[in-house]
């Protein structure tokens, strides 16, 4: 039995046990109708998305302002390829950081940086002015 398996069959012996209840087949079938309506991300589904794009060893990030100017970027890393278990070149925490300073020339406040899980990092940007 592999891991990734374990919650399905998991969840089988729950729905086809002869203790299932109603409340139960109704969580089930919330559950599987959620799973069912994620929505891609613009830059997964291939769309055109507003931004900068760089690459950063080799793998290609979209960043862009969030809001009305406040300093808040967004960083999304494209996978064209859809590879879902490729291996990172780095951890991808410090691509995000790398992208956010190829894309606009200041620095990433660590403390505020945020991942979502589709994988789409929010941090806030300090620019120094020389």
């Amino acid at each position: 039995m592999t891991f990734a398996f374990a919650p399905a069959r998991t969840l089988a012996r729950l729905v086809f046990s002869r203790r299932t209840t109603v409340p139960t087949l109704a969580l089930c079938a919330t559950l599987g109708a959620g799973m069912l309506t994620l929505y891609p991300t613009p830059a997964a589904a291939g769309e055109k998305v507003q931004g900068s794009q760089v690459t950063i060893l080799g793998r290609t990030w979209i960043v862009s302002p969030v809001g009305d100017g406040t300093g808040r970027y967004r960083a999304e890393r494209l996978n064209r390829k859809l590879e879902a278990f490729r291996p990172p070149a780095m951890i991808s925490a410090r691509q995000a950081e790398r992208a956010y300073k190829a894309a606009t020339g200041c620095t990433v406040r660590r403390d505020s940086m945020l991942r979502t899980i589709s994988g789409v990092y929010y941090a806030d940007l300090v620019c120094r002015s020389r």
